[in-house]
């Protein structure tokens, strides 16, 4: 017998099926809560890990959130781990499962949730699936709104229609939700599949697919409101990075119209951000409108992306199968501060790249910085209502308008771009609207 062999034949000596059942009975580890598993502590004694909790051991119920709530109460106030990664299949939800959160990361697995009810994620919580299924074929994390879903909304913290939203009751940071999907199935009283209107700073969706809503899919609000302290907030003011998102449509859309966006950032409150309102950056979504509407002719939709006064940032993203690709400025808003880079964009028939919208009189549209355009259809790549240019170049380097000088709104900026069709320089005309 081999020097290894004689000690491999020691270790099963020392260990029998019997002394584990011994140990585990004398330690009190059986006096653990439910579903936490045990951990070491030295020699034969054990104490249970107090912040890891399997999510399918706390409970008999069959409702996930049930069980995702209860566990939130055995964690006592602290911060831990909820792993729901073994409940897998088709499962329902028709209760608020962060309701007695605290702090900590919930993990979810190869599950179909059917909820009717919103799911609102609180500071420092993060919701995080195992993995975004891009289809339905594929299942992995899947959050549905089934019919008879309902959320009448809280102000503007969550959105009414909306089915996932960061911030629960009150101004949040660091809510947090990746890899799964979140799936208004079509269902008229879900609208947005997901929203931010109190999450700053740490808070953001990636890894994301947002399926089937017909209001937007994603939606993040600069709208003031008033805190329970009575302080105010300005939405999801410095909320982001949003990264690697997917907008799409796994079925028609009964509901869409012309005013349904992919991404819509918006302060639409009566403050306008003049200091910036910036949301940081989203960068690598794909916002499809296939399979929206009826011979995926586009005419069903408004903007893949809509940004209305708000400061961002979109990179390295494609847009297909909307009428507009981006939409910069509307009506009654300040728009400015806004870039664009690294962006392919195509669509179905005769349609617009980006559209710089000139809004109404004593609002302003500017400072809009645009690099590295791909524009593969019809239409013009880049229709600047405010700095006087249309242009259906396919590929734009560069193009940048600026503000307008003084108070006076209705002088177009100076306009530079590589474009060989754009005269550089500050335009004298009116505002075409």
């Amino acid at each position: 017998m081999t020097h290894r062999d004689r000690m491999l034949k020691a270790r099963q000596l020392r260990v029998l099926p019997g002394m584990c059942v011994a140990l585990l009975l004398s330690t009190g580890a059986l006096r653990a809560q439910t579903g936490a598993p045990i951990i070491s502590t030295g020699g034969s004694s054990t104490t249970p890990d107090a912040v890891f909790l399997d999510v399918a051991k706390i409970s008999g119920a069959t409702d996930i959130c049930v069980q995702i709530q209860q566990a939130w109460t055995a964690l006592g106030g602290k911060s831990g781990v909820l792993d729901a990664r073994s409940i897998s299949g088709t499962v329902t939800c028709s209760t608020d499962p962060f309701s007695n959160a605290t702090q900590g990361v919930l993990l979810l697995g190869n599950v179909l949730i059917q909820t009717s009810v919103p799911w609102q994620i609180p500071s420092h919580v993060w919701v995080n699936g195992l993995g975004d299924p891009g289809s339905f074929t594929s299942q992995n994390t899947v959050l549905q709104a089934v019919p008879g879903f309902s959320n009448t909304g809280n102000s503007t913290i969550c959105a009414a229609s909306a089915l996932v939203c960061l911030g629960h009751g009150s101004q949040a940071f660091r809510a947090q939700v990746s890899n799964m999907a979140i799936d208004c199935n079509d269902v008229q009283a879900c609208g947005v599949a997901a929203y931010n209107g109190a999450a700053q700073e740490g808070s953001w969706y990636q890894g994301v697919t947002l399926a089937n809503a017909w209001v937007a899919g994603l939606e993040v609000s600069l709208t003031e409101f008033t805190n329970n302290n009575k302080q105010n907030f300005f939405g999801a003011v410095n909320s982001g990075p949003y990264h690697n998102v997917s907008v799409q449509y796994w079925q028609q859309c009964s509901y869409c119209t012309t005013s349904t966006v992919g991404v819509l950032v918006q302060n639409s409150g009566t403050s306008n951000l003049d200091f910036g309102g910036v949301v940081r950056d989203f960068d690598n979504f794909t916002v499809s409108g296939f399979n929206a509407c009826v011979g995926n002719n586009d005419s069903c939709l408004g903007a893949g992306f809509m940004v209305e006064g708000a400061s961002v940032n979109i990179t390295n993203s494609h847009v297909e199968y909307y009428p507009t690709s981006v939409q910069i400025g509307a009506g009654g808003y300040n728009t400015n501060g806004v870039e664009i880079t690294n962006m392919y964009m195509s669509n179905t028939n005769t349609g617009t790249g980006v559209l710089i919208f000139a809004p109404s009189s004593g609002y302003s549209t500017g400072d809009i910085t645009i690099s590295g355009l791909n524009y593969g259809a019809n239409g013009p790549s880049l229709y600047d209502e405010v700095g006087g240019n249309k242009l259906t170049d396919p590929f734009i380097a560069f193009y940048a308008v600026g503000h307008a000088g003084g108070t006076n709104s209705e002088l177009k900026p100076r306009v530079i771009s590589t474009s060989p069709n754009v005269t550089d320089g500050a335009g004298t005309g009116g505002n075409p609207h």
